[in-house]
């Protein structure tokens, strides 16, 4: 869908581009994520306030599995991925608007199971569940974590699944995710303890390297003026 507006990229010098951008999330709590057939979450509110600051028309969210959505930004122009972890690994693949909040990667195991670990070396002999092409299945790559024991996933909810039904012994997960599953009953609290953290991320909007420096920058300063709101949404949704 072509989106045409005005950015300012210089004082006084006004520059009318035109672009194209195909924008795809991930149903993934509390970022992106439905009530009824209402698309809300916190990354939802921030890009629609960004369109708003640009004068850019409400344009279509298509909510996709995350390993298609990072196929599609790896491999087509013009496309923008929410809400993504940026890591190390990613940083120099895509260009960046953001961040939006941080997230704390945690690996969590069934009730009693398994003790709270001092050292990850001490959960390496247990599979874990992680989502395809996501960033926990980076981090526990990183983790020095093997093939054998990382089994993929399309989504949280699949993930999810395996895990209640005891089909691994550990799963990888935001903590603001899984505080969203708990108030959705996808999960008591007596299901599981919580056993490492694994590490702390920013999560932002991703554009395909592709994007002119100019629409990113414009984006980032939309985003920059709704700080506020930001921040608020931040407390809302408790991360």
């Amino acid at each position: 869908m072509s989106v045409s507006f005005s950015l300012w990229a210089e004082p006084e010098k006004q520059v009318d581009l035109p672009t194209s951008l195909t924008y795809y999330a991930e149903d993934y709590p509390p970022s992106v994520f439905y009530e009824g057939e209402v698309l809300r979450g916190i990354s939802v509110r921030m890009l629609r306030a960004i369109w708003q600051e640009l004068g850019i028309k409400a344009q279509p969210i298509k909510v996709v599995p995350w390993a298609r959505g990072y196929k599609e930004i790896i491999s087509k122009p013009s496309t923008v991925l929410f809400a993504m972890s940026k890591t190390p690994q990613r940083a120099e693949k895509f260009k960046w608007v953001g961040p939006i909040y941080s997230v704390d990667y945690i690996l969590i195991a069934k009730k009693g199971k398994i003790l709270k670990a001092k050292q990850l070396s001490e959960l390496h002999s247990h599979s874990v569940a992680v989502i395809r092409h996501d960033a926990t299945e980076q981090i526990v790559l990183d983790a020095h974590f093997t093939e054998e024991q990382i089994v993929e996933t399309n989504n949280m909810y699949q993930a999810l699944a395996m895990f209640k039904a005891k089909r691994v012994e550990l799963m990888a997960i935001s903590r603001a995710g899984l505080r969203k599953a708990i108030n959705r009953k996808m999960l008591q609290v007596d299901d599981f303890d919580e056993v490492f953290l694994l590490d702390t991320v920013e999560d932002y909007f991703a554009f395909s390297k592709d994007v002119p420096d100019v629409v990113i920058n414009a984006f980032q300063r939309a985003f920059d003026k709704h700080k506020r709101l930001n921040l608020a949404l931040i407390d809302e949704f408790k991360l």
